[in-house]
Protein backbone atom coordinates (compact mmCIF):
# COMPACT_ATOMS: atom_id res chain seq x y z
CA UNK A 1 0.00 0.00 0.00
CA UNK A 2 1.26 3.48 -0.87
CA UNK A 3 2.21 5.73 2.02
CA UNK A 4 2.52 8.84 -0.18
CA UNK A 5 0.50 9.32 -3.37
CA UNK A 6 0.99 12.37 -5.58
CA UNK A 7 -1.11 12.96 -8.69
CA UNK A 8 -0.51 15.82 -11.15
CA UNK A 9 1.18 17.93 -8.51
CA UNK A 10 2.47 21.35 -9.61
CA UNK A 11 4.10 24.06 -7.53
CA UNK A 12 5.11 27.63 -8.33
CA UNK A 13 7.02 30.10 -6.17
CA UNK A 14 5.64 33.65 -5.98
CA UNK A 15 6.53 35.73 -9.06
CA UNK A 16 8.51 32.83 -10.57
CA UNK A 17 8.65 32.75 -14.37
CA UNK A 18 8.00 29.00 -14.50
CA UNK A 19 6.76 26.29 -12.11
CA UNK A 20 9.26 24.56 -9.83
CA UNK A 21 7.27 21.33 -10.29
CA UNK A 22 4.69 20.46 -12.90
CA UNK A 23 2.34 17.51 -13.55
CA UNK A 24 4.28 15.29 -11.16
CA UNK A 25 2.87 11.92 -10.12
CA UNK A 26 4.60 9.68 -7.60
CA UNK A 27 3.87 6.76 -5.31
CA UNK A 28 6.00 5.83 -2.28
CA UNK A 29 5.23 2.34 -1.03
CA UNK A 30 5.10 1.64 2.69
CA UNK A 31 8.34 0.07 3.94
CA UNK A 32 10.30 0.87 0.77
CA UNK A 33 13.72 2.52 0.38
CA UNK A 34 13.52 5.28 -2.24
CA UNK A 35 16.28 7.45 -3.70
CA UNK A 36 15.62 10.78 -5.41
CA UNK A 37 18.16 12.57 -7.59
CA UNK A 38 18.06 15.24 -10.26
CA UNK A 39 19.76 18.29 -11.71
CA UNK A 40 20.46 21.33 -9.55
CA UNK A 41 17.29 23.42 -9.44
CA UNK A 42 15.09 20.58 -10.71
CA UNK A 43 12.84 20.83 -7.64
CA UNK A 44 14.07 18.02 -5.39
CA UNK A 45 14.04 20.06 -2.18
CA UNK A 46 10.70 21.61 -3.15
CA UNK A 47 9.21 18.15 -3.64
CA UNK A 48 10.52 16.84 -0.32
CA UNK A 49 9.24 19.88 1.58
CA UNK A 50 5.79 19.48 0.05
CA UNK A 51 5.66 16.11 1.81
CA UNK A 52 6.20 17.77 5.22
CA UNK A 53 3.40 20.38 5.55
CA UNK A 54 5.14 22.45 8.23
CA UNK A 55 8.13 22.88 5.88
CA UNK A 56 6.14 23.56 2.69
CA UNK A 57 7.49 26.71 1.00
CA UNK A 58 5.30 29.69 0.20
CA UNK A 59 3.72 29.43 -3.22
CA UNK A 60 0.88 27.89 -5.19
CA UNK A 61 0.40 24.11 -5.10
CA UNK A 62 -2.13 22.18 -7.17
CA UNK A 63 -2.87 18.48 -7.58
CA UNK A 64 -3.49 15.66 -5.11
CA UNK A 65 -1.19 14.85 -2.17
CA UNK A 66 -2.26 11.88 -0.07
CA UNK A 67 -0.62 10.44 3.03
CA UNK A 68 -1.75 6.95 4.03
CA UNK A 69 -4.77 7.35 1.74
CA UNK A 70 -5.92 10.68 3.24
CA UNK A 71 -5.24 14.32 2.25
CA UNK A 72 -1.82 15.33 3.54
CA UNK A 73 -3.14 18.76 4.48
CA UNK A 74 -5.51 17.12 6.99
CA UNK A 75 -2.70 16.02 9.32
CA UNK A 76 -2.53 17.83 12.64
CA UNK A 77 0.82 19.36 13.63
CA UNK A 78 1.29 16.72 16.32
CA UNK A 79 0.50 13.84 13.96
CA UNK A 80 2.77 15.28 11.28
CA UNK A 81 5.65 15.71 13.75
CA UNK A 82 5.26 12.15 14.94
CA UNK A 83 4.65 10.34 11.64
CA UNK A 84 6.79 12.28 9.12
CA UNK A 85 10.47 12.67 10.02
CA UNK A 86 12.71 15.07 8.12
CA UNK A 87 16.52 15.38 8.15
CA UNK A 88 17.95 18.48 6.46
CA UNK A 89 21.13 18.98 4.45
CA UNK A 90 22.93 21.19 6.97
CA UNK A 91 23.46 19.46 10.36
CA UNK A 92 23.76 22.76 12.24
CA UNK A 93 20.44 24.14 11.02
CA UNK A 94 18.39 21.35 12.60
CA UNK A 95 19.96 21.12 16.07
CA UNK A 96 18.10 23.37 18.54
CA UNK A 97 19.45 22.53 22.03
CA UNK A 98 22.78 22.76 23.83
CA UNK A 99 23.40 19.16 24.95
CA UNK A 100 23.18 15.85 23.09
CA UNK A 101 20.76 14.30 25.59
CA UNK A 102 18.56 17.41 25.43
CA UNK A 103 18.39 17.09 21.64
CA UNK A 104 17.38 13.42 21.82
CA UNK A 105 14.43 14.25 24.07
CA UNK A 106 13.40 17.56 22.47
CA UNK A 107 11.00 16.18 19.86
CA UNK A 108 9.31 13.85 22.33
CA UNK A 109 8.83 16.70 24.78
CA UNK A 110 7.25 18.80 22.02
CA UNK A 111 4.57 16.18 21.35
CA UNK A 112 3.81 15.77 25.07
CA UNK A 113 5.60 12.54 25.93
CA UNK A 114 6.09 11.85 29.64
CA UNK A 115 9.47 12.28 31.35
CA UNK A 116 9.69 8.49 31.77
CA UNK A 117 9.06 7.91 28.06
CA UNK A 118 11.64 10.55 27.10
CA UNK A 119 14.28 8.98 29.33
CA UNK A 120 13.59 5.42 28.15
CA UNK A 121 13.53 6.36 24.46
CA UNK A 122 16.71 8.44 24.84
CA UNK A 123 18.48 5.49 26.47
CA UNK A 124 17.51 3.19 23.60
CA UNK A 125 18.49 5.72 20.93
CA UNK A 126 21.84 6.48 22.53
CA UNK A 127 22.71 2.80 22.50
CA UNK A 128 21.42 2.08 18.99
CA UNK A 129 23.12 5.08 17.37
CA UNK A 130 26.35 4.85 19.38
CA UNK A 131 25.76 8.23 21.04
CA UNK A 132 26.18 7.10 24.66
CA UNK A 133 29.77 8.49 24.99
CA UNK A 134 28.51 11.86 23.69
CA UNK A 135 25.40 12.31 25.86
CA UNK A 136 26.74 15.18 27.96
CA UNK A 137 28.72 16.86 25.16
CA UNK A 138 27.76 20.33 23.94
CA UNK A 139 26.15 19.91 20.51
CA UNK A 140 28.35 22.62 18.95
CA UNK A 141 31.48 20.55 19.73
CA UNK A 142 30.39 17.56 17.65
CA UNK A 143 31.82 16.76 14.23
CA UNK A 144 29.64 17.08 11.14
CA UNK A 145 29.03 13.33 11.04
CA UNK A 146 28.12 13.21 14.74
CA UNK A 147 25.71 16.13 14.34
CA UNK A 148 23.93 14.50 11.42
CA UNK A 149 23.72 11.20 13.31
CA UNK A 150 22.20 13.09 16.26
CA UNK A 151 19.64 14.69 13.93
CA UNK A 152 18.69 11.26 12.63
CA UNK A 153 18.39 9.81 16.14
CA UNK A 154 16.29 12.77 17.33
CA UNK A 155 13.85 12.29 14.46
CA UNK A 156 13.68 8.53 15.00
CA UNK A 157 12.80 9.13 18.68
CA UNK A 158 9.22 9.73 17.54
CA UNK A 159 9.13 6.46 15.55
CA UNK A 160 7.95 8.08 12.29
CA UNK A 161 6.22 6.11 9.55
CA UNK A 162 8.43 7.74 6.95
CA UNK A 163 11.88 9.32 7.05
CA UNK A 164 12.61 12.06 4.49
CA UNK A 165 16.23 13.14 4.06
CA UNK A 166 17.39 16.07 1.90
CA UNK A 167 21.01 15.41 0.85
CA UNK A 168 22.02 14.47 4.42
CA UNK A 169 25.62 13.60 3.48
CA UNK A 170 26.35 16.73 1.41
CA UNK A 171 28.64 18.19 4.09
CA UNK A 172 30.19 14.91 5.31
CA UNK A 173 33.53 13.37 4.39
CA UNK A 174 33.43 9.97 2.62
CA UNK A 175 33.99 7.94 5.80
CA UNK A 176 31.38 9.85 7.83
CA UNK A 177 28.93 9.68 4.89
CA UNK A 178 29.37 5.91 4.61
CA UNK A 179 28.81 5.55 8.36
CA UNK A 180 25.64 7.64 8.23
CA UNK A 181 24.23 5.70 5.27
CA UNK A 182 25.00 2.35 6.92
CA UNK A 183 22.94 3.41 9.95
CA UNK A 184 20.14 4.47 7.61
CA UNK A 185 20.21 1.07 5.91
CA UNK A 186 20.11 -0.66 9.30
CA UNK A 187 17.05 1.37 10.30
CA UNK A 188 15.30 0.25 7.14
CA UNK A 189 16.20 -3.40 7.69
CA UNK A 190 15.49 -3.47 11.45
CA UNK A 191 12.26 -1.47 11.58
CA UNK A 192 10.88 -1.36 8.05
CA UNK A 193 10.86 2.45 8.12
CA UNK A 194 9.85 3.97 4.79
CA UNK A 195 12.74 6.07 3.50
CA UNK A 196 12.87 8.78 0.84
CA UNK A 197 16.35 10.26 0.45
CA UNK A 198 17.61 12.90 -1.96
CA UNK A 199 21.26 12.42 -2.93
CA UNK A 200 23.81 13.55 -5.51
CA UNK A 201 26.33 10.85 -4.53
CA UNK A 202 24.52 7.63 -5.34
CA UNK A 203 27.19 4.98 -4.69
CA UNK A 204 26.20 4.52 -1.05
CA UNK A 205 22.40 4.47 -1.44
CA UNK A 206 21.55 2.81 -4.76
CA UNK A 207 22.54 -0.73 -3.59
CA UNK A 208 19.89 -0.40 -0.84
CA UNK A 209 17.20 1.17 -3.02
CA UNK A 210 13.92 -0.41 -4.04
CA UNK A 211 13.23 2.53 -6.36
CA UNK A 212 15.40 5.24 -7.93
CA UNK A 213 13.56 8.41 -8.96
CA UNK A 214 15.21 10.95 -11.24
CA UNK A 215 13.59 14.37 -11.44
CA UNK A 216 14.13 16.10 -14.77
CA UNK A 217 12.59 19.20 -16.34
CA UNK A 218 10.23 17.15 -18.46
CA UNK A 219 9.42 14.09 -16.36
CA UNK A 220 9.96 11.98 -13.28
CA UNK A 221 11.69 8.71 -14.11
CA UNK A 222 11.16 6.20 -11.34
CA UNK A 223 11.58 2.42 -11.32
CA UNK A 224 14.01 -0.11 -9.91
CA UNK A 225 17.60 1.21 -10.08
CA UNK A 226 18.47 -1.01 -13.06
CA UNK A 227 15.31 -0.05 -14.97
CA UNK A 228 15.85 3.63 -14.23
CA UNK A 229 19.41 3.36 -15.54
CA UNK A 230 18.12 1.84 -18.79
CA UNK A 231 15.47 4.54 -19.13
CA UNK A 232 18.01 7.34 -18.63
CA UNK A 233 20.39 5.76 -21.14
CA UNK A 234 17.67 5.41 -23.79
CA UNK A 235 16.62 9.04 -23.24
CA UNK A 236 20.28 10.14 -23.50
CA UNK A 237 19.61 12.00 -20.26
CA UNK A 238 22.67 13.78 -18.75
CA UNK A 239 21.65 12.35 -15.35
CA UNK A 240 22.82 8.95 -16.58
CA UNK A 241 26.35 10.16 -15.82
CA UNK A 242 25.31 10.72 -12.19
CA UNK A 243 24.81 6.99 -11.70
CA UNK A 244 27.50 4.96 -9.92
CA UNK A 245 30.34 3.82 -12.18
CA UNK A 246 29.34 0.17 -11.82
CA UNK A 247 25.79 0.90 -13.05
CA UNK A 248 26.99 2.95 -16.02
CA UNK A 249 29.35 0.18 -17.06
CA UNK A 250 26.72 -2.53 -16.58
CA UNK A 251 24.03 -0.63 -18.50
CA UNK A 252 26.31 0.24 -21.41
CA UNK A 253 27.46 -3.39 -21.62
CA UNK A 254 23.91 -4.80 -21.37
CA UNK A 255 24.73 -6.71 -18.20
CA UNK A 256 21.82 -8.84 -16.96
CA UNK A 257 21.26 -8.31 -14.12
CA UNK A 258 22.89 -4.87 -13.97
CA UNK A 259 25.36 -4.70 -11.05
CA UNK A 260 24.59 -1.99 -8.49
CA UNK A 261 27.28 -2.58 -5.86
CA UNK A 262 31.08 -2.90 -5.88
CA UNK A 263 30.85 -6.57 -4.91
CA UNK A 264 28.49 -7.33 -7.81
CA UNK A 265 30.60 -5.19 -10.13
CA UNK A 266 33.83 -7.02 -9.30
CA UNK A 267 32.21 -10.38 -9.94
CA UNK A 268 30.83 -9.15 -13.25
CA UNK A 269 34.12 -7.54 -14.32
CA UNK A 270 36.21 -10.63 -13.48
CA UNK A 271 35.30 -12.34 -16.73
CA UNK A 272 35.47 -9.33 -19.04
CA UNK A 273 38.41 -8.07 -21.14
CA UNK A 274 39.96 -4.96 -19.68
CA UNK A 275 42.19 -2.67 -21.72
CA UNK A 276 43.08 0.52 -19.85
CA UNK A 277 44.54 3.40 -21.88
CA UNK A 278 48.06 4.64 -21.18
CA UNK A 279 48.17 7.59 -18.79
CA UNK A 280 50.87 10.26 -19.06
CA UNK A 281 53.30 10.47 -16.15
CA UNK A 282 52.98 13.45 -13.81
CA UNK A 283 55.52 16.20 -14.44
CA UNK A 284 56.50 18.43 -11.55
CA UNK A 285 56.17 22.14 -12.46
CA UNK A 286 59.46 23.88 -13.09
CA UNK A 287 58.34 27.36 -11.96
CA UNK A 288 58.90 28.87 -8.58
CA UNK A 289 55.96 28.12 -6.20
CA UNK A 290 53.32 30.84 -5.95
CA UNK A 291 52.15 29.73 -2.50
CA UNK A 292 54.41 28.35 0.23
CA UNK A 293 53.27 27.06 3.61
CA UNK A 294 56.00 26.02 6.03
CA UNK A 295 55.41 24.45 9.47
CA UNK A 296 52.12 26.37 9.94
CA UNK A 297 50.26 25.87 13.24
CA UNK A 298 46.92 27.33 14.25
CA UNK A 299 44.35 27.02 17.05
CA UNK A 300 41.11 28.90 17.69
CA UNK A 301 41.73 28.99 21.43
CA UNK A 302 44.84 28.61 23.64
CA UNK A 303 42.96 26.00 25.67
CA UNK A 304 41.97 23.96 22.59
CA UNK A 305 44.21 21.54 20.69
CA UNK A 306 45.83 22.73 17.46
CA UNK A 307 43.70 22.45 14.34
CA UNK A 308 46.87 22.63 12.23
CA UNK A 309 50.32 21.72 13.50
CA UNK A 310 53.44 21.65 11.34
CA UNK A 311 51.57 21.88 8.02
CA UNK A 312 53.95 22.34 5.08
CA UNK A 313 53.35 22.36 1.30
CA UNK A 314 53.65 24.51 -1.80
CA UNK A 315 51.41 25.26 -4.80
CA UNK A 316 52.70 26.28 -8.23
CA UNK A 317 51.29 28.94 -10.61
CA UNK A 318 48.40 27.61 -12.66
CA UNK A 319 48.10 24.47 -10.53
CA UNK A 320 44.83 22.96 -9.27
CA UNK A 321 45.47 21.68 -5.74
CA UNK A 322 42.83 19.68 -3.84
CA UNK A 323 42.55 19.40 -0.05
CA UNK A 324 40.85 16.25 1.28
CA UNK A 325 40.28 14.95 4.78
CA UNK A 326 37.71 14.17 7.44
CA UNK A 327 35.23 16.69 8.82
CA UNK A 328 37.15 18.79 11.35
CA UNK A 329 40.58 17.91 9.91
CA UNK A 330 41.31 21.59 9.19
CA UNK A 331 40.60 22.04 5.47
CA UNK A 332 38.42 25.15 5.90
CA UNK A 333 40.83 26.49 8.52
CA UNK A 334 43.74 26.11 6.11
CA UNK A 335 41.82 27.98 3.40
CA UNK A 336 41.14 30.78 5.92
CA UNK A 337 44.89 31.05 6.56
CA UNK A 338 45.61 31.19 2.83
CA UNK A 339 43.02 33.96 2.39
CA UNK A 340 44.49 36.02 5.22
CA UNK A 341 41.37 35.76 7.39
CA UNK A 342 43.46 34.09 10.13
CA UNK A 343 47.18 34.03 10.86
CA UNK A 344 49.20 31.00 12.04
CA UNK A 345 50.70 31.40 15.50
CA UNK A 346 53.75 29.48 14.31
CA UNK A 347 55.29 28.91 10.90
CA UNK A 348 54.95 30.91 7.72
CA UNK A 349 52.57 31.27 4.79
CA UNK A 350 53.61 33.35 1.79
CA UNK A 351 51.88 34.16 -1.50
CA UNK A 352 54.39 35.36 -4.07
CA UNK A 353 56.70 36.13 -1.15
CA UNK A 354 54.15 38.17 0.84
CA UNK A 355 51.88 37.40 3.78
CA UNK A 356 48.26 36.56 2.82
CA UNK A 357 45.99 39.55 3.31
CA UNK A 358 48.87 42.05 3.17
CA UNK A 359 47.72 45.50 2.06
CA UNK A 360 49.94 45.59 -1.01
CA UNK A 361 49.72 41.92 -1.93
CA UNK A 362 50.33 41.78 -5.69
CA UNK A 363 48.38 38.53 -6.13
CA UNK A 364 44.62 39.11 -6.09
CA UNK A 365 42.92 36.40 -4.03
CA UNK A 366 39.25 35.37 -3.98
CA UNK A 367 37.65 32.84 -1.64
CA UNK A 368 34.34 30.96 -2.01
CA UNK A 369 33.21 29.91 1.49
CA UNK A 370 31.38 26.69 2.24
CA UNK A 371 28.18 28.69 2.76
CA UNK A 372 27.81 30.92 -0.33
CA UNK A 373 25.02 32.91 1.36
CA UNK A 374 27.76 34.72 3.30
CA UNK A 375 28.61 36.59 0.07
CA UNK A 376 25.07 37.78 -0.70
CA UNK A 377 23.75 41.21 0.33
CA UNK A 378 21.54 42.37 -2.56
CA UNK A 379 17.94 41.75 -3.61
CA UNK A 380 18.65 39.95 -6.90
CA UNK A 381 21.43 37.93 -8.47
CA UNK A 382 21.84 40.60 -11.14
CA UNK A 383 22.42 43.25 -8.46
CA UNK A 384 24.99 40.99 -6.78
CA UNK A 385 26.88 40.63 -10.05
CA UNK A 386 26.78 44.36 -10.84
CA UNK A 387 28.01 45.14 -7.31
CA UNK A 388 30.84 42.61 -7.64
CA UNK A 389 31.83 44.14 -11.00
CA UNK A 390 31.85 47.63 -9.48
CA UNK A 391 34.07 46.47 -6.60
CA UNK A 392 36.43 44.96 -9.17
CA UNK A 393 36.78 48.38 -10.78
CA UNK A 394 35.13 47.48 -14.09
CA UNK A 395 33.55 50.17 -16.22
CA UNK A 396 29.83 49.90 -16.98
CA UNK A 397 30.50 48.61 -20.51
CA UNK A 398 33.19 46.16 -19.41
CA UNK A 399 31.00 45.01 -16.51
CA UNK A 400 28.20 44.05 -18.91
CA UNK A 401 30.57 41.97 -21.06
CA UNK A 402 32.19 40.29 -18.06
CA UNK A 403 28.89 39.51 -16.37
CA UNK A 404 27.60 37.83 -19.52
CA UNK A 405 30.83 35.86 -19.79
CA UNK A 406 30.86 34.59 -16.18
CA UNK A 407 27.15 33.73 -16.37
CA UNK A 408 27.90 31.56 -19.39
CA UNK A 409 30.95 29.99 -17.74
CA UNK A 410 29.05 29.26 -14.50
CA UNK A 411 25.83 28.14 -16.30
CA UNK A 412 23.67 30.87 -14.77
CA UNK A 413 20.63 31.30 -17.06
CA UNK A 414 18.96 34.71 -17.46
CA UNK A 415 15.87 33.57 -15.57
CA UNK A 416 17.89 33.26 -12.35
CA UNK A 417 19.27 36.81 -12.51
CA UNK A 418 15.98 38.37 -11.34
CA UNK A 419 15.66 35.98 -8.39
CA UNK A 420 16.69 36.75 -4.82
CA UNK A 421 19.92 34.82 -4.08
CA UNK A 422 18.29 33.09 -1.11
CA UNK A 423 15.53 31.76 -3.38
CA UNK A 424 18.02 29.79 -5.48
CA UNK A 425 18.77 26.12 -4.90
CA UNK A 426 22.00 25.24 -3.12
CA UNK A 427 23.74 24.43 -6.40
CA UNK A 428 22.51 27.64 -8.04
CA UNK A 429 23.81 29.67 -5.08
CA UNK A 430 27.23 28.04 -5.50
CA UNK A 431 27.35 29.00 -9.17
CA UNK A 432 26.14 32.56 -8.53
CA UNK A 433 28.75 33.10 -5.81
CA UNK A 434 31.52 31.74 -8.03
CA UNK A 435 30.46 34.06 -10.85
CA UNK A 436 30.71 37.02 -8.45
CA UNK A 437 34.26 36.05 -7.49
CA UNK A 438 35.44 35.53 -11.06
CA UNK A 439 34.49 39.11 -11.94
CA UNK A 440 37.54 40.25 -9.95
CA UNK A 441 39.86 38.12 -12.16
CA UNK A 442 41.78 36.67 -9.20
CA UNK A 443 45.20 35.09 -9.61
CA UNK A 444 44.58 32.77 -6.65
CA UNK A 445 41.13 31.20 -6.26
CA UNK A 446 40.24 29.42 -3.01
CA UNK A 447 37.14 27.19 -3.01
CA UNK A 448 35.57 25.46 0.00
CA UNK A 449 33.34 22.54 -1.11
CA UNK A 450 32.62 24.05 -4.57
CA UNK A 451 30.50 21.08 -5.76
CA UNK A 452 28.09 21.09 -2.81
CA UNK A 453 24.59 20.89 -4.29
CA UNK A 454 25.80 20.56 -7.90
CA UNK A 455 24.54 17.88 -10.27
CA UNK A 456 26.92 15.97 -12.54
CA UNK A 457 26.53 18.19 -15.65
CA UNK A 458 27.24 21.27 -13.50
CA UNK A 459 30.26 19.54 -11.96
CA UNK A 460 31.54 18.74 -15.43
CA UNK A 461 31.06 22.38 -16.43
CA UNK A 462 32.88 23.54 -13.27
CA UNK A 463 35.70 21.08 -13.92
CA UNK A 464 36.12 22.40 -17.47
CA UNK A 465 35.95 25.98 -16.18
CA UNK A 466 38.69 25.38 -13.60
CA UNK A 467 40.84 23.68 -16.25
CA UNK A 468 40.44 26.69 -18.54
CA UNK A 469 41.27 29.14 -15.75
CA UNK A 470 44.31 27.04 -14.87
CA UNK A 471 45.56 27.15 -18.46
CA UNK A 472 45.30 30.94 -18.31
CA UNK A 473 47.56 30.95 -15.26
CA UNK A 474 45.07 31.08 -12.37
CA UNK A 475 46.12 29.05 -9.32
CA UNK A 476 43.28 27.15 -7.66
CA UNK A 477 43.19 25.56 -4.23
CA UNK A 478 39.97 23.80 -3.24
CA UNK A 479 38.71 21.63 -0.38
CA UNK A 480 36.24 18.90 -1.26
CA UNK A 481 34.62 15.66 -0.10
CA UNK A 482 33.71 14.79 -3.71
CA UNK A 483 36.20 12.10 -4.74
CA UNK A 484 35.12 11.85 -8.38
CA UNK A 485 35.38 15.64 -8.82
CA UNK A 486 38.84 15.78 -7.22
CA UNK A 487 40.00 12.95 -9.48
CA UNK A 488 38.88 14.94 -12.53
CA UNK A 489 39.70 18.50 -11.49
CA UNK A 490 42.98 18.39 -9.52
CA UNK A 491 46.60 18.19 -10.60
CA UNK A 492 47.68 17.23 -7.08
CA UNK A 493 45.80 16.13 -3.96
CA UNK A 494 46.66 16.26 -0.26
CA UNK A 495 45.08 14.41 2.68
CA UNK A 496 44.91 16.38 5.94
CA UNK A 497 45.21 14.34 9.13
CA UNK A 498 46.17 15.33 12.67
CA UNK A 499 47.08 18.88 11.68
CA UNK A 500 49.33 18.09 8.73
CA UNK A 501 49.41 16.22 5.42
CA UNK A 502 49.44 12.43 5.59
CA UNK A 503 49.82 12.25 1.79
CA UNK A 504 50.52 14.87 -0.87
CA UNK A 505 51.17 13.79 -4.46
CA UNK A 506 49.83 13.83 -8.00
CA UNK A 507 46.15 12.96 -8.34
CA UNK A 508 46.45 9.52 -9.95
CA UNK A 509 49.01 8.31 -7.41
CA UNK A 510 46.88 9.73 -4.60
CA UNK A 511 43.71 7.82 -5.50
CA UNK A 512 45.50 4.57 -6.34
CA UNK A 513 47.19 4.58 -2.91
CA UNK A 514 44.05 5.26 -0.85
CA UNK A 515 41.37 2.81 0.17
CA UNK A 516 38.69 5.07 1.67
CA UNK A 517 39.51 8.47 0.15
CA UNK A 518 39.24 7.23 -3.40
CA UNK A 519 36.70 6.61 -6.17
CA UNK A 520 34.41 3.67 -6.86
CA UNK A 521 36.32 3.11 -10.11
CA UNK A 522 39.50 2.31 -8.15
CA UNK A 523 37.61 -0.31 -6.12
CA UNK A 524 36.05 -1.80 -9.24
CA UNK A 525 39.22 -1.88 -11.36
CA UNK A 526 41.27 -3.12 -8.37
CA UNK A 527 44.25 -1.12 -9.58
CA UNK A 528 44.27 -2.59 -13.09
CA UNK A 529 45.71 -0.11 -15.56
CA UNK A 530 45.62 2.86 -13.20
CA UNK A 531 41.97 3.83 -13.86
CA UNK A 532 40.60 6.27 -11.26
CA UNK A 533 37.58 7.85 -13.04
CA UNK A 534 34.35 6.51 -14.53
CA UNK A 535 35.11 7.57 -18.16
CA UNK A 536 38.45 5.73 -17.91
CA UNK A 537 36.70 2.57 -16.69
CA UNK A 538 34.16 2.72 -19.54
CA UNK A 539 36.95 3.16 -22.08
CA UNK A 540 38.87 0.22 -20.61
CA UNK A 541 35.77 -1.99 -20.95
CA UNK A 542 34.99 -0.92 -24.51
CA UNK A 543 35.62 -3.42 -27.31
CA UNK A 544 39.33 -3.30 -28.16
CA UNK A 545 39.66 -0.27 -25.86
CA UNK A 546 37.94 2.14 -28.23
CA UNK A 547 34.95 4.33 -27.43
CA UNK A 548 32.21 3.46 -24.98
CA UNK A 549 30.53 0.05 -24.92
Amino acid sequence: MALFTLENVAFSYPEASRPALQALSLSIERGSFNVLCGASGSGKTTLLRLLKPSLTPRGKCTGTLLFDGKPLSGLSLKEEARRIGFVQQSPDRQIVTDKVWHELAFGLECIGASAETCRLRSAELAGYFGLSPLLHRDTHTLSGGQKQLLNLASVMAMEPDVLILDEPTAQLDPVAAAGFLSVLSRLHRDFGTTILISEHHLEGVVPEADALFVLTESALVGKSPADTAQALFKRRDPMFRALPAVMQAGTLSNANPCPVSVAQGRAWLAGRPFSAPAFPAYKKPEQKPLLVCKDAAFTYSPEAPDVLSGCSFCVYPGERFALLGANGSGKSTLLSLLSGLHTPYRGKIAIDGQRPGARRLAVRTACLPQDPQLLFSKETVAEELRHAAKRAGLSKEAAGRQIRAVCTDCTLPDELLSRHPYDLSGGEQQRAALAMLLLSSPSLLLLDEPTKGLDVPCKETLCALLAGLSRKGMTIVFASHDMEFCAAAADRCALLFDGRFALCCDTRSFFLQNRFYTTQTVHLAQGRGGCIRTPELLQALAPEGGGTP
